[in-house]
């Protein structure tokens, strides 16, 4: 069974997607909810514009990426069937949606990205990846175009879930579930230049594998980071992420460890690695920067999520003064949170939107030039939101 997002699984109680055998899924629309002729976009704020496209889906959002460019931006999401498998005729199907953003209004595209594929930033785009049974395959999406690589990589056999993709040029990292470890552990296989070598690094983690936004990774330059923290059903755990370092670029062991403690509600996690080598985690309401390539210290800038929030998965990006920015929902609206200082200390919060769909899953990106963008996936829309330049508003 496939792991989905964290606004997903909150709405569901069980969520279900498998590849189907044969060749690439081209993206499709999920026909099951009829278009509304009074579809109205959801409001900007001052500084910012919007371009939406009707969604029509009882399937809920679960993965989005964007890709800017100055060209535009392209932008891909995937939806799973929602609610109970038993008796739910309405649950909605698995579907891919691909749209181009270059000029008024977006285009849906048919491209090579799949139903349950993994959506990851990967340099200025990102990387689509599906386990094909046999490897896995990537699509990189940037400039406006997506391309598939010419080759899966078949030594990343995964019998488990695929938990989560990165990828820098060649090198690529995939983390895949270990079935009846314990403690419970996701196993870590890199590809430097595309080769996957014959290690496999283990990683135990605090959860057990019913969720894939409990673990994330990130490569950059042969540095290869994981990110993990404990089941969020075991409330007496610590609220903790664990940032665990390779020591070699195909991790055959590894490296530094560091606890972050104290956190508020430290999942979903996404992360990145700074042009400076430093990581960084999205740890559901707070954002946790490292002081150093290494990580041997660390800060914590909460940024303003609340409970009631949680519904809508954000995002995190990297802004053109390669520091973090963060898309959240905040009391209802959507904000852009940037860093301000290199260690993060504290952010500015911009207003995006004045409202906030109910259960959605958000993407940031930004240009070279301060161009930012801010997407959300909902049953019911894809929204792309635009400012001219950092830090907006």
């Amino acid at each position: 069974m496939r792991r989905t997002s964290i606004a997903a699984l909150l709405l569901v109680t069980m969520v279900a997607g498998c590849d189907g055998a044969g060749g690439p899924t081209r993206a499709q629309p999920s026909p099951s909810v009829s278009p509304s002729a009074t579809f109205t976009p959801p409001p900007a704020a001052a500084g910012w514009t919007v371009r939406a496209h009707q969604v029509w889906t009882r399937a809920a959002p679960g993965e989005l990426a964007l890709a800017a460019s100055p060209a535009g931006v392209v932008v891909a999401g995937t939806f799973v069937p929602s609610g109970s498998t038993k008796g739910n005729s309405e649950r909605g199907d698995p579907s891919a949606h691909v749209w181009r953003c270059a000029g008024e209004p977006c285009q849906p595209v048919s491209a090579v990205v799949e139903p349950n594929s993994v959506l990851t930033p990967a340099g200025a785009g990102f990387i689509s990846a599906v386990d094909s049974g046999g490897g896995i395959r990537i699509t990189r999406c940037a400039d406006l175009d997506c391309r598939r690589d010419p080759a899966s990589y078949p030594a990343v056999t995964t019998g488990e879930d695929l938990l989560g993709v990165a990828a820098d040029g060649a090198h690529v990292v995939a983390l895949t579930s270990v079935g009846g470890a314990s403690p419970p552990t996701v196993q870590v296989t890199s590809c430097p230049n595309g080769a996957c070598g014959a290690a496999r690094q283990p990683v135990a983690t605090g959860f057990h594998g019913w969720f894939r936004h409990l673990v994330a990774v990130a490569v950059q330059a042969g540095r290869v980071a994981i990110a993990t923290t404990p089941n969020p059903e075991k409330v007496t755990e610590p609220k903790t992420v664990t940032v665990q370092m390779c020591a070699d670029p195909a991790c055959g062991r590894l490296g530094r460890r560091v606890d972050v403690t104290g956190l508020t509600h430290p999942y979903p996690l996404s992360m990145r690695i700074l042009p400076d080598g430093r990581p960084v985690v999205l740890a559901g309401r707070d954002l946790v920067t490292c002081t150093d390539p290494a990580c041997s210290g660390t800060v914590v800038t909460p940024i303003g999520v609340r409970e009631q929030d949680d519904f809508v998965t954000p995002a995190l990006g990297i802004g053109p003064a390669g520091l973090p920015i963060v898309a959240a929902a905040t009391a209802g609206t959507v904000r852009l949170h940037t860093c301000t200082d290199r260690l993060c200390r504290t952010t500015t919060g911009t207003l995006v939107s004045t409202t906030t769909p109910r259960s959605a899953e958000l993407a940031v990106g930004a240009t070279a030039d301060g161009t930012a963008y801010v997407a959300w996936l909902s049953r019911e829309a894809m929204a792309l939101f635009r400012c001219a330049r950092l830090p907006c508003g």
